[in-house]
């Protein structure tokens, strides 16, 4: 039951990354190619955040960008902030109640940030969406989850998360 996480801790004490690829993630190279480039640093950058014009839009508006950039693919999400550059979609960070899924029940002013993914190396752009999610729905707090197979977690530390607890 434990066995990828202990294997992923024992790796960080000896200071090695280890990204765990199950066989269901097989199913779309590109995808995987686009996060181990980033992972690898390889990813060419495509702009600042300041360049980059930030705006709500419909979960249909950003459905596909998640099924081609981010590792786990689209999920329902209630509220969609989108990043443009040049008037080309290039990052996307979403949010909505939190799930029953994970254990949690919905309460006012509470969000879960759902995904945030882009297509490119783009300095400060997820401190832009969620600065700009929050400007907009105020909210009382944000909950998150980071997988740690693919992350460490340290975008959400920069922009303010504090970790609560390891899940299973």
């Amino acid at each position: 039951k434990n066995y990828h996480k202990n294997k992923t801790i024992h790796c960080q004490l000896k200071g090695i990354r280890l990204i765990t690829i199950f066989s269901d993630e097989l199913d779309n190279v590109d995808r995987l190619k686009h996060r181990l480039q980033y992972l690898m640093g390889t990813m060419p950058r495509l702009a600042h955040a300041r360049d980059c014009i930030i705006k709500c839009v419909p979960f249909k508006v950003i459905a596909e960008f998640l099924d081609n950039y981010h590792i786990q693919g689209k999920v329902a999400s209630s509220i969609n902030v989108a990043a443009y550059y040049n008037n080309d979609l290039v990052g996307t960070m979403t949010f909505g109640n939190l799930r029953k899924s994970l254990g949690s029940s919905k309460h006012d002013g509470v969000y879960e940030l759902i995904r945030f993914c882009s297509k490119g190396n783009i300095p400060g752009l997820a401190n832009k969406l969620l600065t700009s999610f929050v400007r907009q729905y105020n909210p009382q707090k944000i909950v998150t989850y980071s997988d740690n197979r693919w992350n460490t977690g340290n975008v959400y530390k920069k922009m303010g998360f504090e970790l609560v607890c390891e899940t299973q």
